[in-house]
């Protein structure tokens, strides 16, 4: 009896041992964990991106949400196809997954990432040198922006970003490069693209283009009051924009133009007295053009009132001069005016120089828009060409002249005794010529201007001497 109760105490114990090992097994997978580094799981991917190393993997176990995560080592996150929801931003900011590693690779891959309505920034990559690649991943975002990029090199393969009604990927600086296996829904932010590549700033677009290729502009270029802006490589900057009245370069600095190519065209049919310039030089702000193509490809719409410039140099008041000088290249303007000089009064000086070039407007070469002596047009030489003018002048200013160049298209002028040189395809009003100077036909048809040397005319044939006149009335 005793050994049965023995044996039976001994069995009972056992029994409630195993109900204790099976209670804490029980009790162990209750624990919901939602991702794992290595072996080591963890309950939220906060703690699991804190945890891991260098070179190590954050893996997804489940869906969850949680608050923002800061990335500031080389890793990956692999969302083994779940979805991770960002509920609350990285402490002090609006972004949901900040990325911070220098001269390292983060990865996104695998899953989906997506920040809750009202959130701003969803990926932020902000050091310089980083690199962060998104792969068979979809980054989600209401409101806000999917991807920002401040700096260094965010890569979107095989992936998808999807923003409908919101901002798909902002370029401050550095690059994103969108393969074209990717699918993008939601507004592109970039100042240039050159095939796949976007990039933050002007400048970076253009120190990556391999001479002769074409760089894409996304929006508006400005050089602002004190900034000087250098064109001088040998690529095409190509600017499309449907924008009513917008400009493609808004120069209120300093700007050089040594060999670039800049096409603008605006396609916007709707605005009224409007203009889209491809150049638009503000008071105060001065060019140089050595080199290179401005050219506006913009359709004209005079009936409407939209008013396409190659060149817009603009005098308002007193804000200040307005300088442009031409020693070379090609300025065209292939429906309107190619250079216009607009002077709204006379406190500051519109001063347009030509030393060598080809400037061609499908109406008028240069015009002077507004009567008033604050115009100064020199020209010395290079080719001016108009459908309608090569020279349509408004103003009346003692600081006008022609010295020399090609002039292919009539001349009007409001300023008479300006031309002092120069060869012109039709024979221009007499009044326009520079006391002592006359014009004489050439044997091409064209008519040249020249020192009057002569002491008589005869139907149109000029004597240096009265015997040669008498001779030839004989």
């Amino acid at each position: 009896m005793k050994n049965t109760k023995k044996i039976l105490g001994i069995v009972l114990v056992i029994m409630l041992l195993a109900l204790a090992m099976s209670i804490s097994v029980f009790a162990a997978d209750d624990t919901e964990y939602v991702a794992k580094v290595g072996t080591k799981n963890y309950t939220t991917v906060e703690a699991a991106v804190k945890a891991a190393g260098a070179y190590q993997t954050v893996t997804l176990l489940k869906d969850s949400e949680g608050p923002g995560l800061t990335i500031n080592k080389r890793a990956a996150i692999d969302f083994n196809g779940y979805t991770y929801t960002v509920t609350s931003p990285v402490a002090g900011t609006d972004v949901g997954v900040k990325i911070t590693i220098s001269n390292q690779i983060v990865k996104l891959i695998n899953g989906t990432l997506k920040t809750s309505e009202g959130s701003g920034v969803n990926v932020l990559v902000e050091s310089k040198s980083s690199s962060l690649t998104v792969q068979n991943q979809t980054l989600e975002t209401k409101t806000g922006t999917a991807l920002v990029v401040t700096g260094g090199l965010a890569s979107i393969n095989n992936a998808k970003i999807s923003a409908s009604d919101a901002v798909a990927f902002e370029v401050k600086a550095g690059r994103i490069n969108v393969y074209s296996t990717a699918k993008i829904s939601g507004k592109k932010v970039a100042a240039a693209q050159i095939k796949t590549n976007y990039y933050g700033t002007l400048q970076e677009a253009i120190d990556a283009a391999s001479e002769g290729s074409t760089v894409t502009v996304l929006s508006p270029i400005v050089v602002n009051e004190d900034e000087t802006l250098t064109l001088a490589k040998n690529v095409t900057l190509s600017y499309t924009s449907s924008v009513p009245g917008e400009d493609m370069i808004t120069n209120r600095g300093t700007l050089y133009i040594e060999g670039t190519t800049i096409v603008y065209n605006n396609t916007d049919k709707t605005a009224a007295n409007v203009t889209v310039s491809t150049i638009s030089c503000e008071p105060g702000s001065k060019l140089y053009i050595a080199d290179g193509v401005i050219k506006n490809n913009s359709a004209n719409n005079s009936a409407l009132g939209i008013y396409a410039y190659a060149i817009d140099m603009l005098t308002n008041g007193g804000l200040g001069d307005v300088t442009a000088e031409i020693y070379g290249g090609k300025i065209i303007s292939a429906n309107y005016v190619a250079i216009r000089q607009f002077n709204n009064g006379s406190q500051c000086v519109n001063s347009l120089t030509v030393v060598d070039g080809y400037v061609s407007g499908a109406t008028r070469g240069i015009q002077i828009h507004m009567d008033n002596d604050a115009a100064v047009l020199n020209i010395s030489g290079g080719v001016i060409e108009g459908g309608d003018y090569s020279l349509c002048l408004f103003a009346s200013s003692a600081g006008i002249s022609v010295e020399g160049g090609e002039f292919k298209g009539s001349v009007y002028s409001a300023t008479n005794g300006f031309i002092s040189g120069g060869t012109f395809d039709e024979m221009m009003d007499e009044s326009y010529l520079a006391s002592g100077f006359i014009a004489q036909a050439n044997d091409d048809g064209t008519f040249g201007v020249e020192e009057n040397k002569y002491v008589a005319k005869i139907d149109g044939v000029y004597y240096e001497t009265i015997t040669d006149a008498i001779n030839a009335a004989k």
